[in-house]
């Protein structure tokens, strides 16, 4: 096969598969479409893989995380066969500094930024919601609703920020979708990005106006990341899309075979293909995965980003908590994270001076909250 290149932090180190180190025993992911969501219960023989290590820091057992997939092995300090991350050959060495310029900009979430009591939205359910996106017009919003029995992705639309939002609206099913975790939304409230339930692929809905019921599904704008994972060790997932305010970022989540840089920066221009992204070393490892607890792999979830992509939301695993994480400049690492406490799934508008969560509710279970910034 194809050799594949990962870039961990500056240092880009190489992976190759060597006798032995790839496993041909589990099912492979399914085929990307470019016509549809794939069918995520496709089977066949696993693809060779490609091998790398890293440390994994004593990340302690999570009280509280998600439980999602994942080979649920506990870290010994090395990763398993890593699929690209990057999408671009490396020789191992560190890539030159870039300049820069100037003060740093005043970031849209500050660091030390508290935010009020939420106030429920009379769109939350009597199932599980999980918070997935708000667009940063703050006119549509979508979720995970999961009775236990039954996972689906909600949306509702508004006319204003100041206003209520409209009856929620249940998205087509889809064969194969969806991982009962998150969603992701384009900033025109126009695509919803979906996780198959094996947490193998992404994959994307559409519709044509803002008014419009999501109908259409494909898999092309995904379709590199989708393929990079598809070529990997049958023990690699995807989960926790987030995409950025310009359209041009995209945040999610590479695990499995204890991997440990699993936050992923994808960047592009325009509307093309989101290539592999690069991973987010976080100071001190804040971004890192950990060992697995009974439940599954002990993650830093992504849940949303600032609109100057300075500031990145995210559910830790490790302590049960939504933390945020600021940088001075985007190509600058991510310092070290601020606790924002059981604001599961926070995700700011553009101004970032509302943060929309899920929390216990009255509604049942998890419901949908907003806070306003003090």
């Amino acid at each position: 096969m194809k050799l594949r290149f990962v870039e961990l932090g500056a240092a880009a180190a190489v992976f190759a598969c060597v006798a032995g180190a790839c496993s041909s025993s589990s099912k492979p992911p399914p085929s990307p479409g470019g016509e549809g969501i794939p069918d995520a219960g496709s089977s066949g023989e696993s693809s060779p893989g490609i091998e790398g290590s890293t440390q994994v820091p004593d990340g302690g057992d999570a009280t509280g995380g998600d439980g999602q997939g994942g080979d649920g092995s506990p870290g010994d300090g090395s990763a398993g066969d890593a699929p690209d991350a990057s999408g671009s050959e490396s020789d191992g060495t560190a890539g030159d500094a870039v300049a820069e310029v100037g003060p740093a900009p005043t970031p849209l979430c500050p660091a030390g930024a508290t935010w009020g009591t939420g106030t429920q939205l009379a769109i939350s359910t009597a199932a599980d919601d999980l918070m997935g996106a708000i667009t940063p017009d703050e006119l549509t919003i979508g979720w995970i609703t999961n009775d236990g029995t039954n996972v689906g992705v909600l949306y509702a639309d508004r006319s204003s920020a100041q206003g209520a939002f409209g009856a929620a609206t249940m998205a087509p099913a889809a064969a194969g979708f969806y991982a009962p975790t998150k969603v992701a939304l384009s900033p025109d409230g126009l695509r919803t990005m979906v996780v198959a339930t094996n947490n193998k692929s992404f994959g994307v809905i559409t519709r044509a106006t803002r008014s419009g019921p999501f109908t259409s599904t494909g898999t092309a704008e995904v379709n590199d990341i989708d393929t990079n994972v598809a070529e990997g060790e049958a023990s690699f997932f995807l989960d926790d899309p987030v995409i950025g305010a310009t359209d041009e970022t995209f945040y999610y989540s590479l695990y499995g075979s204890q991997l440990v840089d699993t936050v992923i920066e994808s960047t592009r221009t325009g509307q093309s293909a989101w290539p592999n992204g690069t991973s987010l070393a976080g100071t001190a490892g804040e971004f890192n995965a950990s060992v697995s607890d009974a439940s599954g792999p002990v993650l830093r979830h992504p849940t949303g980003v600032s609109a100057d992509n300075l500031t990145l939301f995210y559910w830790d695993d490790v302590d049960a908590t939504e933390k945020m994480a600021s940088r001075p400049r985007t190509t600058q690492p991510f310092g070290p994270p601020v606790t924002l406490g059981a604001l599961r799934g926070a995700a700011p508008n553009a101004a970032c001076d509302a943060l929309y969560y899920s929390a216990p509710g009255t509604a049942g279970g998890l419901d949908l909250f907003v806070a306003a910034r003090q």
